[in-house]
């Protein structure tokens, strides 16, 4: 270890439509139980900032997602982020002229395969678009997620592989202010 870091979390699937209820409140102590400091939340969906070691990555998603399964009793996935990771993402927009709240990143644990990237084509979804980068995909939601067909169609053509969480623009930029001040 050489210091303290400071990280994002972003855990997958809890609160919605009233299932994998976990109180914010209840997330910050267990965070905190945990050693990590300066522990604050970002609405309900599962945002978390907090300092703590800078240390292997895996190794944190993996002790924060075990740390919140024993305590809530179902599994939740965790894909963290440390500042400098976020503040580049937030710093390059691929869809600067869409409306914020339509442009979402889905962030993931991995990065997808070099072959997998290189071979896929997303041109016949417009108006929606989406450009991967890294182990984060940017996704124009053009007519809205909820009647999104790219969603499935992403699936499909990253041969079944995990979308990861997603965060619209505005929340991105929410999280990156409130690391700032972490």
């Amino acid at each position: 270890m050489t210091g303290t870091a400071a990280w994002l979390a972003l855990l997958r699937g809890i609160n919605v439509g009233g299932h994998h209820k976990v109180p914010m409140a209840e997330l910050r102590d267990l965070v905190g139980g945990l050693g990590l400091t300066e522990v604050r939340t970002l609405i309900a969906s599962g945002n978390v900032v907090f300092r703590g070691p800078d240390r292997v990555e895996a190794e944190l998603a993996d002790e924060l997602a075990a740390a919140i399964e024993d305590r809530f009793g179902f599994p939740v996935p965790v894909v963290l982020r440390q500042r400098d990771e976020l503040e580049a993402t937030a710093a390059d927009n691929p869809f600067p002229d869409a409306e914020p709240k339509l442009v979402h990143v889905h962030f993931l644990a991995e990065p997808l395969p070099v072959d997998l990237v290189e071979g896929l084509d997303l041109e016949d979804l417009a108006p929606e678009a989406a450009v991967v980068r890294g182990r984060e995909i940017v996704v124009h939601y053009a007519n809205g997620s909820a009647r999104s067909t790219i969603g499935p169609a992403l699936t499909r053509r990253l041969g079944g592989h995990d979308l990861g969480t997603a965060r619209n623009w505005n929340t991105v930029g929410k999280l990156v202010d409130l690391l700032a001040s972490t």
